[in-house]
C-alpha cells in the first residue's frame, strides 16, 4: 500500500493474505496494532521503507512484533548484494544452476540493522558489508519481510533485477 491508502486499510485487512508497505513515512500506533493483529492471524507483510521515514515509528512497529531487528541508520555507500541464501525455502528453487559470475542487485542506499540478541531473523539476501538486505521473521501465525532499501532506481536496482519477481512470487505464495 502507498501512503494514501493507509487510512482505508483497517476495513479491508481481513480480505488480504499479503500487505506490501511501500514508502510509508510514518507507521502510526493504530496502523502498527492493526498490522500486528494481521500477522497474528496468519497474514504476511512486506516492508519497503521510506527513504525519509520516521525511524522511531518503524522502531515502535518492529518492537511491537517482538524480536524483530531494528533499523539503526542510513548507509548511502554504493554496494551490492553478495550472498543469496539458496538453502532457504524461499530461494531454494529460484535458480536451476547458479551462474558463476552472477550479477546481483546493486544498492546505493539502505538502512543498516541493529541485530537483537533474541532475533528470529531469517536472512534471505546479504550485502557485501555484511548488512542484511532482505529478511524474514515469523510473527504470530504470519510473516514479516523487511527489505533494507526503498523501492526506486535511486536506491537500488533490485526492483528491475531478475531476483525481484521470483522473490515476490514466493512471498505471495507463502502468504496463502
Amino acid at each position: 500500500i502507498g501512503l494514501h491508502h493507509v487510512h482505508h486499510l483497517s476495513a479491508k485487512i481481513p480480505n488480504y493474505n499479503l500487505i506490501v508497505l511501500n514508502n510509508i513515512k510514518t507507521i502510526s500506533t493504530g496502523l502498527s496494532s492493526t498490522l500486528k493483529e494481521f500477522t497474528a492471524n496468519g497474514g504476511s507483510i512486506l516492508v519497503f521503507p521510506s527513504p525519509i521515514g520516521d525511524m522511531e515509528s518503524y522502531t515502535n512497529y518492529f518492537s511491537l512484533l517482538g524480536d524483530v531487528n531494528l533499523f539503526s541508520g542510513k548507509d548511502t555507500s554504493a554496494t551490492t548484494v553478495s550472498t543469496v541464501n539458496l538453502e532457504h525455502e524461499m530461494l531454494a528453487d529460484v535458480f536451476e544452476k547458479v551462474p558463476e559470475n552472477i550479477d546481483l542487485p546493486r544498492v546505493n542506499f539502505h538502512y543498516s540493522t541493529a541485530i537483537r540478541t533474541r532475533s528470529v531473523m531469517e536472512t534471505l539476501l546479504t550485502l557485501q558489508n555484511g548488512d542484511v538486505f532482505l529478511s524474514r521473521y515469523h510473527c504470530g501465525n504470519g510473516y514479516l519481510y523487511v527489505c533494507a532499501s526503498p523501492l526506486g532506481d535511486t536506491y537500488s536496482n533490485f526492483p528491475k533485477h531478475a531476483l525481484f519477481v521470483p522473490l515476490l512470487y514466493k512471498i505471495a505464495l507463502y502468504s496463502q
